[in-house]
């Protein structure tokens, strides 16, 4: 038991635990804070107004797919099944940890809607993280997710002021089809953090073999 402790602490310090948890509280105050604010940006159809709150979950997002980059990150590429293991479930304690950071903090500050709104946001940008810190780095988690925001805002909504059917920042909380973006979105990311180097590779040499016959 000791053992496997130790094995865990040094993981979390290899992965500056400290550090994603300090990024945590930070975002979580701000959405306690702020997170109810208005704030209007030029769009398509004149002005977009929307809480503050709603764009923060992608600073989470971008902090869980970070907290995946490590001081040995080379090596980690060919990990063992143990050290595998610890990477998945690191990845869905952060992100668990987000979904409750973000919810509950959405609940205390305004609506249980919101707060399923926000959540929303989280898993679609975790998704992107995910595949944004397999394609560019873990550091770079960032690029994807916010390469989202501009569409988001400036197109998000019709001529008429009517939100978009992708626009997961300001369709309802029950609107169906933006689960749908998060699910695919989750489903993306996991792929993408299941596909390491070397089965990238073990794939790309399937691959050829078959393509030469």
């Amino acid at each position: 038991m000791h053992d496997r402790l130790a094995v865990v602490l040094r993981y979390a310090r290899a992965h500056h635990a400290r550090s994603l948890l300090i990024g945590f509280a930070a975002v979580t105050s701000c959405i306690a804070v702020i997170g109810t604010w208005e704030v209007s940006f030029p769009a398509a159809n004149g002005v977009s107004t929307f809480p503050f709150g709603r764009e923060l979950p992608i600073v989470i997002a971008s902090l869980i797919g970070g907290s995946l980059d490590s001081e040995m990150t080379t090596l980690e590429e060919t990990s063992t099944v143990t050290l595998r293991r610890l990477q998945w479930t690191h990845a869905i304690a952060v992100v668990l940890l987000g979904v409750l950071l973000t919810g509950g903090s959405e609940v205390v500050v305004a609506t249980s809607s919101e707060a399923l709104m926000a959540v929303r946001g989280l898993l679609i940008w975790t998704g992107l993280a995910m595949l944004s810190g397999r394609i560019f780095g873990w550091l770079l988690s960032w690029l994807l997710p916010v390469m989202t925001v501009f569409p988001l805002i400036y197109f998000g909504q019709d001529l008429l002021g009517v939100p978009r059917w992708w626009d997961w920042t300001s369709q309802p909380a029950t609107y169906l089809p933006c689960w749908l973006l998060a699910s695919g979105s989750l489903i993306v990311g996991a792929c993408s953090f299941a596909l390491t180097s070397w089965r990238f590779h073990f794939i790309a040499d399937a691959g050829k073999r078959v393509f030469r016959g």
